[in-house]
């Protein structure tokens, strides 16, 4: 963990607006670079190159408005660069859309750092870092009358779904969550 947070605080202090390469050769976008383009752009308008499984970075501004962004951004890339089929994306884009609503709702710092990547393995792992640590929250179900407080709820059951898994760093400042990019054979149940 220590040298994801090493590899994180680098993209931070080194994020510039307009800037598009980060020192390890993903794309960083820039929260008004990522604003710019969900404003004009659909889903289905973006295409991320295919061939090289680019990592996807994001710095975001600490508002509930970038959670739709996010979404934006992550759809085409998990379904064009990583193959992802589209029932499994629809899952996978829930899961951080709640993960990035907790960054925001629940952080100090100015910015969320957003990390998505497929190391090549048949895996999707994302990362995202509020750099507030805190303790680590537990997934519960909010009473029926309630508006809120079912975010990690949902994403335990997704996760759960689709084969994959997910949690929090040492001091609970990082939201990470890893899914198979395909859904994963089911074990044969043995007579």
């Amino acid at each position: 963990m220590g040298e994801l947070r090493r590899s994180m605080s680098a993209f931070r202090s080194a994020a510039a607006p307009g800037t598009h390469n980060t020192p390890n050769g993903g794309c960083f976008v820039s929260s008004a670079d990522v604003t710019a383009v969900a404003a004009t752009t659909s889903a289905d308008d973006v295409r991320l190159p295919a061939p090289r499984l680019t990592p996807l970075v994001m710095c975001l501004d600490r508002t509930l408005s970038e959670v739709r962004v996010v979404r934006r951004l992550v759809r085409p890339w998990l379904t064009h660069a990583c193959h992802m089929p589209e029932d499994r994306v629809d899952s996978v884009v829930l899961v951080l859309s709640e993960l990035v609503t907790n960054a925001v709702e629940h952080g100090t710092h100015s910015s969320v750092l957003f990390r998505a990547e497929s190391p090549g393995n048949g895996w999707v792992r994302v990362d995202i870092d509020n750099s507030t640590p805190a303790a680590i929250p537990a997934p519960a179900l909010a009473p029926d009358n309630s508006l809120a407080g079912r975010g990690l709820w949902i994403v335990k059951k997704c996760v759960v779904e689709l084969g994959g898994k997910w949690g929090y760093s040492a001091d609970g400042s990082i939201a990470w969550c890893e899914v198979p990019i395909h859904q994963l054979p089911q074990p044969k149940e043995q007579p």
